[in-house]
């Protein structure tokens, strides 16, 4: 999978007072975390996320710890970071994330609000503050659509294919000018079963709005007589990185019937013993 980075934006945030001493304030912090456009089925990791605290100056043993809330709704995910450390009055303490990760799913922008907390304990109260940052990102990719079917090809002579002709288009509902975020690999064309079974189609890109067409073909031998089967594997990169053949996979089930192609002494005999009948016929009227 493809592992994009981004830099979390960072500005300052004041904070409501707190009636001490002096005041617990976010120095500094995320305020926005955005993804952008994600190739849908790839991870998209924001390394820093980080928050600045300047912890109050009050007398006694403070405790200070930041977390970063690592439970997120999917798409987004992330692990929390939390630190305590003792004796830090009046002291700037940045605290960073272990990171945020925007995995798609869907064709959709997506809008979550996490929070950042900082608690300070003290005898008699103790203090409690957060700040919010946003995380975004919007899923995007190609759509495979085809007319392509299980397709039955029916009775098929050696030496004269049956053939279909079908389409593969790039649906992609993503804004334009993406590039290879929303293009369509054929990454594999194969075949199991009957060697009877054929096509012209090979491994390219679909651009996004783009499609080909191609045909399928049934051509029995001498070997592939009688009922044959096989299918068709079309290997994409559809929810996946582009290029990649871990993408989605489709399978299409294929039949036809093989004959024989009379040979020309046996059409002559079949030819010899019609035109015996139709004189017989004659003689009897």
């Amino acid at each position: 999978m493809r592992i994009n980075f981004r830099l979390a934006c960072v500005s300052a945030v004041a904070l409501s007072s707190v009636a001490l001493a002096d005041t617990v304030t976010l120095v500094g912090g995320p305020t926005n975390i955005a993804f952008g456009n994600v190739r849908i089925g790839t991870i998209s990791t924001a390394l820093t996320s980080s928050a600045t605290f300047h912890t109050p100056t009050v007398s006694g043993n403070v405790q200070t710890g930041v977390a970063f809330d690592g439970t997120s709704t999917s798409p987004f995910s992330g692990l929390s970071k939390s630190v305590t450390s003792p004796n830090l009055v009046g002291s700037n303490k940045t605290v960073t994330s272990n990171g945020y990760t925007f995995a798609p799913q869907t064709f959709a922008t997506t809008n979550r609000t996490l929070n950042m907390k900082y608690t300070a304990n003290t005898a008699t109260p103790s203090i409690k503050t957060n700040a919010t940052f946003s995380l975004s990102g919007t899923g995007v990719g190609p759509q495979y659509v085809t007319d392509l079917g299980s397709t039955d090809f029916g009775v098929a002579q050696v030496g004269s294919p049956v053939s279909f002709v079908f389409n593969i288009f790039n649906l992609s509902p993503s804004a334009n000018g993406l590039g290879n975020l929303t293009s369509l690999s054929l990454v594999n064309i194969s075949f199991t079963g009957s060697p009877a079974f054929h096509t012209d189609l090979i491994p390219q890109v679909l651009v996004k709005g783009a499609s080909v067409s191609f045909q399928v073909f049934f051509d029995p031998t001498l070997a592939t007589l009688g009922a044959q089967t096989g299918q068709l594997l079309i290997q994409t990169d559809q929810r996946a990185a582009f290029g990649s053949a871990k993408g989605d996979g489709f399978i299409y089930n294929l039949q036809g019937f093989g004959v024989a192609t009379p040979e020309p002494s046996t059409l002559a005999f079949v030819g010899l013993g019609l035109g015996m009948a139709l004189l017989s016929r004659r003689r009897k009227k």
